[in-house]
């Protein structure tokens, strides 16, 4: 319902609004703060609001400034129904309407800093089965870059009905008896054409009445690792908890008159299970784990002293049972005139994730290990092959030497001509080795680098194996082009990739191989291309060929883990993307991040 008066203030007729998820006079610069705000009002937490100050747009295109007022519905179970309110023309100061927009969302940061922590797909839906959010994750497999894009809609408008039924699964079971959903396995495709094996959780969404308003769910990823159940219900065990973060550890803090205010579930994070004292700043930094201290005390000391301060840190606390836990806590400062007035923050307990992150990193840290010894392994042979020439060089050097001696025709002259040949010979071995060390030399922090460059090396250690196979390059990439990255990750890199290229010359017997490498570089992104002649990918083993442990040539020549430790460097370390664009010819796209 709208009132008549709609078309004195706005020009509007009341059909105009009557059944639009999207009322017309909303700014289009607007549109997807409002649907955060309604995400947060009629799915999220359901609460009265008044003096909510506005722009709307006139149907002349004129703004103007509404003060807006709204009390929450419930039916006569307690279920939550819509809004019932009043919106008036304000001539309110722009400060006004700043000040309210900054309380209202700093409301959102705790639910917002939960789904973008999650390594996971997250999204929830209100009780008729729309969509009110969503993580980046989810967003990017159903190929939408905004959140306002899926808001209001439900699964069949957004996805074909394929993927919709899948991610509808449960949906009225948990929305009209509560109960909660899971999935072991099932097989969807994302927009970019991914086959993906995912393993979904859903439970209810709830108020604060602890009525049941939607559906709150996620999947992760298990292509690649169905038997490692462990880890799956480890993934399963920290959604459960995030499911439950949107009620804890939200304080408030007044440092003008020392005192602070907290949410219930504090006590809980910090152990304090069968009483509740009084919780002070001070009694929090005593959980603090020693050496964290001076860190947490400084980053406090910044916030309260400076504006432009970001509080967002991560610490070890100890809690009153003596178990220690990892605690990511943000806060945001408001000042006037120069002085803190009033700090508030969250705090959210990330032991699980982190303990996660730590074994997530050991096993990384294995396979890398384990791709770089076959990598050694492969350099180490062609150490041995280049060194073949001048050790033969050497070896006559020194018979002509020992001759010539014996023959008394080792004048001054004819000595440092040996000489000269005897260095120049060790200078090259020697320059064998060092780009070997290079490469073997733990990976440097990520920085900006130029790709031609590790290029270059690559193709100096394996110069003796492509002479061998007869390999003719073709490079078009400038050495002045730079991007985010380390020089040993692309030095890795590139050697799974042209190591693998004169695998399959030597086992297909390519006539004239051939590799191409070229870039193409936009204003903030840049691609690197690797293509060659060896006669393509068999389909078979497309779908596989970045699996781990997943190799087509002999035992004794792969381990079947270059390719995807590989791809982990370059979507983790780099955060770009590794993809096989052409089996026929094959090729492989690598894209980058670029300094625009």
């Amino acid at each position: 319902y709208v009132s008549s008066a709609i078309e004195r203030i706005l020009g509007y007729q009341p059909n105009e609004f009557i059944g639009k998820t999207l009322p017309p006079d909303v700014p289009k610069n607007r549109i997807d703060e409002y649907m955060k705000t309604k995400s947060i009002l009629c799915s999220i937490s359901p609460q009265p609001f008044k003096g909510m100050i506005r722009p709307r747009q006139h149907k002349n295109g004129q703004i103007i400034m509404l003060e807006i007022t709204g009390t929450p519905q419930f039916d006569e179970k307690g279920n939550f129904t819509g809004y019932i309110g009043e919106s008036k023309k304000t001539t309110s100061p722009q400060k006004h309407y700043h000040a309210y927009e900054e309380k209202f969302f700093s409301n959102e940061i705790f639910w917002q800093s939960i789904v973008n922590t999650l390594p996971i797909r997250f999204f929830w839906k209100d009780r008729l089965l729309r969509y009110s959010g969503a993580n980046q994750l989810f967003l990017r497999d159903l190929g939408i870059r905004t959140l306002s894009k899926i808001v209001g809609k439900d699964d069949f408008t957004l996805a074909n009905p394929d993927i919709a039924s899948i991610y509808r699964e449960g949906d009225f079971e948990i929305v009209h008896l509560g109960k909660e959903f899971y999935t072991k396995e099932t097989k969807i495709v994302t927009c970019e054409g991914r086959k993906l094996d995912i393993a979904i959780y859903k439970s209810p969404l709830k108020d604060y009445k602890g009525n049941i308003i939607g559906v709150a769910g996620a999947y992760i990823d298990i292509t690649g690792t169905k038997t490692q159940e462990k880890e799956l219900k480890e993934y399963l065990n920290r959604l459960k908890i995030a499911q439950e973060m949107a009620h804890i550890v939200y304080w408030d803090y007044d440092p003008v008159n020392n005192r602070a205010y907290w949410s219930d579930d504090v006590y809980r994070m910090f152990g304090y299970e069968n009483f509740k004292p009084t919780m002070t700043l001070e009694r929090c930094l005593d959980h603090v784990v020693e050496e964290d201290r001076p860190m947490v005390e400084k980053a406090l000391k910044k916030a309260f002293s400076d504006k432009n301060f970001k509080y967002d840190i991560t610490y070890r606390i100890l809690k009153q049972t003596g178990e220690l836990a990892y605690l990511h806590s943000k806060a945001k400062v408001t000042f006037q005139d120069g002085k803190p007035v009033w700090v508030r923050g969250i705090g959210q307990d990330i032991t699980e994730m982190k303990k996660l992150q730590i074994e997530n990193e050991k096993k990384q840290s294995l396979l890398m290990r384990q791709s770089r010894l076959v990598q050694m392994g492969q350099l180490l042979n062609n150490i041995a092959h280049q060194w073949k020439q001048p050790l033969a060089e050497l070896n006559a050097l020194i018979l002509d030497l020992e001759n010539d001696f014996i023959e008394n025709r080792l004048d001054r002259k004819r000595f440092d001509r040996f000489f000269e040949e005897f260095e120049h010979t060790t200078s090259f071995m020697g320059e064998t080795i060092e780009n070997f060390r290079a490469y073997v030399t733990p990976s440097e922090n990520i920085g900006i680098t130029k790709p031609g460059k590790a290029i270059h090396e690559v193709l100096n250690l394996l110069k003796q194996r492509s002479e061998k196979i007869g390999v003719d390059y073709d490079i078009q990439i400038s050495d002045c082009i730079e991007v985010f990255g380390s020089d040993q990750d692309f030095v890795h890199i590139f050697l799974v990739l042209l190591n693998n290229a004169m695998d399959a010359f030597e086992r297909n017997q390519t006539k004239k191989p051939k590799i191409a490498i070229f870039v193409k570089q936009g204003e903030n992104y840049c691609e690197i291309t690797v293509k060659d002649n060896a006669g393509g990918i068999d389909k078979k083993i497309v779908e596989h060929i970045f699996d781990p442990f997943f190799t087509s040539k002999l035992q004794e020549r792969g381990s079947g883990i270059g390719l995807f430790m590989a791809k982990a460097i370059v979507e983790t370390r780099l955060q770009g993307k590794l993809e096989l664009v052409d089996r026929i010819e094959t090729t492989f796209r690598l894209r980058l991040k670029g300094l625009s």
